[in-house]
């Protein structure tokens, strides 16, 4: 293995090379000092200003740890260029591809093709570019914190641009659940550490088996966005839409919700219960002072 730090490189071959007296070497210093990046991989060149290193090259640059096959760059302009079986690792994410460019020095790059571990979320991204220290721009996107090789509910968006490794703004969000597009928002923005879908299971006498799925997309800090998708194995598919709000002085609800119920007189017979079942809801606080409140509730049910 051999090992090589900053500019470091082409002084090592020298005291490598030369004789020394024994009081020569007292000259060599012990340690060498912090340089921005070390390299090591089983061959290195270090030629015109530049070096290759290849065969299980792992490097750390500043922030940044790379592994891959082979690694190339110029340690003045910061310029590097990898390929082979990479693995980018920068604070608490993970990136996975076949060839990068990237800037040490100026913390910029464009990756590719390739896959991202954010913890707990996971995406597959068609280009991923670097454009600034805190910024990543990303093409034909697909996110999920569903950890199965076929997950059960995904995201995919045109565009999206991720800051500082927490906020993710997006354009042309197509939200699904198995391969059924549930619903689309022309801008979605989110942050990575709240969960987008909950997920429910179970088996009851009345709705047989049945699986509770519900998406919780903030609109902007204020409102959410909250879709309900509801199967039941004897009572059908049932679908709600609805929109919740919370500020300081006023927190709310809307939201509607239908069912096309395969046995709609289940508990009781009556002509008014229908296969077209549905409610409404209006929830509303409003707050005026630390005394002062108005608190109302609205259900509307077809039956």
């Amino acid at each position: 293995m051999m090992r090589a730090s900053g500019l470091w490189i082409l002084g090592m071959v020298c005291v490598a090379a030369l004789p020394v007296a024994a009081s020569d070497v007292a000259d060599v210093p012990k340690e060498i000092p912090d340089e921005p990046f070390d390299i090591r991989a089983a061959r290195f060149e270090y030629t015109n200003e530049t070096f290759i290193a290849s065969g299980g090259v792992t490097g750390t640059f500043e922030n940044v740890t790379i592994k891959a096959d082979h690694l190339s760059g110029n340690p003045e302009t910061g310029e590097l260029h990898i390929g082979g079986d990479i693995q980018f690792e920068r604070d608490n994410i993970l990136w996975q591809g076949s060839e990068l460019d990237y800037n040490y020095i100026t913390q910029t790059g464009n990756f590719g093709p390739s896959s991202l571990d954010f913890d707990p979320v996971l995406m597959s991204v068609g280009h991923v570019e670097r454009v600034s220290t805190n910024e990543y721009l990303l093409r034909d996107a697909v996110f999920t914190t569903c950890p199965l090789e076929k997950s059960h509910y995904r995201v995919h968006v045109n565009e999206a641009r991720l800051i500082d490794e927490k906020l993710l703004k997006a354009k042309g969000a197509t939200f699904y659940v198995g391969n059924v597009p549930v619903f689309y928002l022309p801008y979605w923005r989110q942050t990575l550490s709240r969960s987008i879908f909950t997920f429910e299971a179970g088996l009851r006498s009345e709705w047989g088996a049945y699986g509770l799925i519900k998406a919780t997309v903030p609109v902007n800090n204020n409102v959410d966005s909250i879709t309900d998708l509801n199967l039941y194995s004897k009572r059908g598919v049932g679908l709600g839409q609805g929109f919740a709000w919370d500020t300081s002085s006023v927190k709310g609800e809307i939201s509607g919700f239908y069912l096309n119920d395969q046995d709609p007189n289940k508990r009781f017979t009556s002509p008014l219960i229908t296969e077209d079942r549905y409610r409404f809801k209006v929830e509303h606080l409003q707050n005026f002072s630390d005394t002062h409140y108005l608190n109302t509730k609205w259900n509307y049910l077809s039956d």
